[in-house]
């Protein structure tokens, strides 16, 4: 009987040691040449029909641009104001459909669908709905309403379709109960992060920017369900009366971009100190690493790219991966994911 005990053993250890690890992946770019414009200082962006839609963030150009990747064309678009087709901080912003995407106006307070415009750069909003709360990030869901990311009473705002506020939804990270009993509206600046949903907008993902944080949600209507959680490291932070927090140097950055199809969650980790960046000469938030999720939470792949990124969207097919990459200077790039596993790998 001891026998088959240590064969039983010996297999588990065998079984153990025999589990797949995610795959570490190199990928390599490809620059997007424009013939007619430049883009200042990109933002966010995503990826749409034959091409980008990008925010961007110099104050002295056009708030938002598109790139049609066929023809090399880049089109600016947008005034900065507060004007019915205006923006004043556009951000982030979200897939709708081919021909439509949504922006969250945090400054305006007002959630935008905004049909995609040809060369003439002409803006035309679809429905502009102004917030009764003010998340500091927002977006649609498949069941025409708003989630966003509270500073309030909860992590989540969810919001009827015309803005109002239905019920707050689950609370911000904490690491232990000394950090559980402090409030939820001085948590929140210690754990301010990024929204980010499916096309679909059934699902979304949370993640902090600072510590090794990320959530993953199933989006119901008047409600959502958590699916996967990963909290492997928390930001040091001194809470203040004011409903603010002043966090540490010492803290790690985490998901600086994060963008999200509905097979995977792409998501753009930095893992360096801001005293690290500062050594550096800055805080651009770059990263090469892009960590690859399911919906559940489990991590799939990482990729490795061959230059530091800032932003970075991903193809409705996951076949490819576009990025703002502001080293040299501030230019957009491609990465081919289709093929990255079977002749890119290492």
């Amino acid at each position: 009987m001891k026998y088959i005990y240590y064969i039983t053993f010996l297999l588990s250890i065998i079984s153990c040691n025999s589990e797949e690890k995610p795959e570490k992946i190199e990928l390599f770019h490809s620059n997007i040449r424009l013939d007619n414009e430049y883009v200042g200082k990109g933002g966010d962006i995503i990826s749409c029909n034959e091409g980008i839609i990008g925010i961007e963030e110099a104050s002295a150009l056009a708030p938002l641009y598109k790139i049609d990747t066929v023809e090399n064309r880049l089109t600016t678009f947008g005034v900065r104001g507060q004007g019915p087709d205006d923006f004043l901080h556009p951000y982030p912003l979200q897939y709708i459909s081919e021909d439509k995407f949504g922006v969250y106006d945090m400054f305006l307070n007002t959630y935008k669908e905004v049909l995609i415009p040809g060369n003439d750069g002409t803006v035309r909003t679809v429905s502009s709905i102004k917030m009764e709360k003010r998340p500091y990030r927002a977006i649609k869901t498949a069941y025409n309403q708003y989630l966003g990311l509270s500073g309030t009473d909860g992590l989540f705002s969810l919001m009827d379709e015309t803005g109002k506020e239905i019920s707050t939804l689950f609370e911000y990270p904490y690491k232990d109960e000394d950090e559980h009993a402090i409030k939820n509206q001085i948590r929140a600046t210690a754990y301010q992060g990024i929204l980010a949903s499916n096309p679909s907008g059934t699902k979304c993902v949370y993640a902090s920017l600072d510590g090794e944080i990320i959530h993953f949600y199933e989006i119901l209507k008047n409600g959502m369900r958590s699916v996967g959680k990963i909290e492997k490291s928390f930001p040091a932070y001194a809470p203040e009366e004011n409903s603010n927090s002043t966090a540490s140097v010492e803290n790690i950055t985490g998901y600086v971009s994060v963008t999200a199809t509905e097979r995977y969650v792409y998501a753009l980790y930095c893992g360096q100190t801001l005293k690290e960046m500062l050594k550096k000469g800055g805080l651009e938030f770059q990263s090469k690493e892009v960590r690859v999720f399911d919906w559940k939470g489990n991590l799939q792949k990482t990729y490795s790219l061959d230059v530091p990124c800032r932003y970075i969207s991903a193809s409705k097919d996951d076949q490819k991966l576009w990025a703002v990459a502001y080293t040299p200077d501030i230019h957009l790039v491609s990465f081919n994911i289709r093929t990255a596993g079977a002749d890119q790998s290492q």
